[in-house]
């Protein structure tokens, strides 16, 4: 059974605040996501926190090797419970750009997702430099 975002987005948000190797691992990935285009450049300053927030569950799942599933696109339902409204954009850029597979076939976020071996790859070598 896939992982919802929506939980895994705040159980990240919590391991950020607490978690050295984990917050490594998601600026890895909050820079692949800014390279390809998935997240903006501009405003980092201001946006990084939130940038962190969406590439958070992101990094939960590879290292878990579940899938994850946006359980809905609706901005109030996903405002109301904690997440920011540019979740769906960023996973559907996500799919677009490589980070995670979809089975869409229009390249959108729906239906499970799981994190594409290009990431894993990028967050494993995080955890040994010398892999790389």
């Amino acid at each position: 059974m896939p992982v919802n975002y929506i939980h895994s987005y705040v159980e990240a948000a919590k391991v950020l605040t607490h978690d050295r190797a984990f917050l490594e691992k998601v600026d890895t990935l909050v820079a692949i996501a800014r390279a390809v285009g998935a997240l903006s450049i501009n405003r980092t300053s201001l946006n990084n926190q939130t940038h962190r927030k969406l590439c958070g569950p992101l990094v939960l799942c590879a290292a878990t090797g579940e899938a994850m599933v946006l359980p809905t696109r609706c901005r109030i339902q996903l405002h109301s419970q904690g997440l920011t409204t540019t979740a769906p954009v960023f996973l559907d850029l996500c799919v677009r750009h490589g980070l995670l597979e979809g089975q869409c076939p229009a390249q959108t976020a729906a239906g499970k997702l799981t994190v594409s071996n290009l990431v894993k790859s990028y967050l494993t070598a995080t955890e040994d430099p010398l892999a790389a």
